[in-house]
């Protein structure tokens, strides 16, 4: 078994009623172990005007790799109506493999751990109330130290 962190956010349609439509489905999907999740925190959306996001992480345990998972988490945001128009853009449905233990994976379809997850404020305070001890593997500090170093006040 692997342990995953994975980002939610979603600022179309009923976003919390999504995320925890994803919560359960993840809870009940084959060989996923859904082990902890966050809260959810309203988020000031990042590119484009667009409506507020609701974002949250999960901790999930699994067999499958990095790449099967990553196709996991894409079937179910399609399955939700997720569509990529345009960077940034507002959805229905974000999921992202923020970190797997110590793995680092450097594809142009897979970055583990999340390139952009130590700069938003939106992924680790959620992530801190699950996995405050986990460590960057590049950078080796905790999701905690990385969230002591932003200012964001872009979340609520």
């Amino acid at each position: 078994m692997v342990e995953y962190a994975v980002a939610l956010g979603s600022n179309l349609g009923d976003s919390c009623a999504i995320l925890d439509k994803v919560i359960i489905l993840l809870s009940r999907y084959p060989n996923i172990d859904l082990t902890s999740y966050s809260p959810f925190y309203k988020t000031f959306p990042i590119g484009p005007k667009q409506p507020i996001y609701y974002n949250g992480c999960v901790i999930v345990n699994s067999p499958i790799n990095p790449k099967k998972l990553l196709e996991v988490l894409l079937n179910i945001e399609k399955r939700f109506g997720r569509v990529r128009d345009e960077k940034w853009g507002a959805r229905t449905l974000d999921l992202d493999i923020l970190l797997c233990e110590h793995l680092i994976i450097e594809t142009p379809f897979l970055q583990i751990p999340h390139p952009q997850m130590t700069k938003r404020k939106f992924v680790l305070l959620p992530l801190c109330t699950i996995a405050s001890t986990w460590k960057h593997p590049i950078t080796r500090k905790t999701v905690k130290e990385h969230l002591q170093e932003i200012s964001d006040k872009n979340i609520v």
